[in-house]
């Protein structure tokens, strides 16, 4: 296997082991019984809505740490410089 391969396989197992990625498949699938089996075509549509406001909620918070992150990093009382030495590790 190549390592594009091995690298693939693993951001996918990550990514199905996520409780929002969880969820949201959840979510879909409630929606397809209620519209499908039970024949319940609005509780279906409600329910399928739940998964990408799920998605979106998890993506939002995913950025929201990351710009906290990114603010430590460059934190505006240093110089450009001490900044990017910084991010790459080499304080």
């Amino acid at each position: 296997m190549s390592r594009a391969t091995d690298k693939a396989g693993t951001m996918a197992a990550e990514t199905s082991q996520d409780p929002t990625v969880v969820a949201s498949v959840a979510s879909i699938a409630l929606a397809w019984y209620y519209f499908y089996v039970k024949g319940d075509r609005e509780r279906g549509i409600f329910v399928g809505l739940w998964a990408p406001t799920i998605l979106s909620l998890s993506n939002y918070l995913s950025v929201r740490e990351t710009r906290r992150q990114v603010r430590a990093l460059t934190n505006p009382t240093r110089n450009i410089r001490e900044s990017v030495q910084k991010m790459i590790g080499n304080q």
